[in-house]
């Protein structure tokens, strides 16, 4: 798990994680339009992360709608993923 820590907004922090190391058969289709915005030309360029809830007794990772980054310029996005089976 990581920390992705706003630079504008200081108080605001996801903790986040890989979601192939919480699912190892995890799957995404992440639309080309999509990664042309964030300027991704090669599939190594972009790195993909889940958002971790923790709610007392329970820690869920939103996998229907993963975060999407460049890891070249560290620009990225949400994506609400459709068409998928979780």
């Amino acid at each position: 798990m990581k920390c992705l820590q706003s630079l504008e907004e200081e108080q605001i922090c996801l903790i986040v994680a890989n979601p192939w190391e919480l699912i190892w058969d995890y799957e995404i289709e992440v639309p080309d339009f999509e990664i042309q915005q964030l300027g991704i030309k090669e599939i190594g360029e972009m790195a993909v992360y889940t958002v971790i809830n923790i709610k007392e007794d329970k820690i869920l990772a939103n996998l229907v709608a993963p975060i999407i980054i460049n890891s070249l310029n560290n620009t990225g996005k949400q994506i609400i993923l459709s068409d998928t089976k979780y």
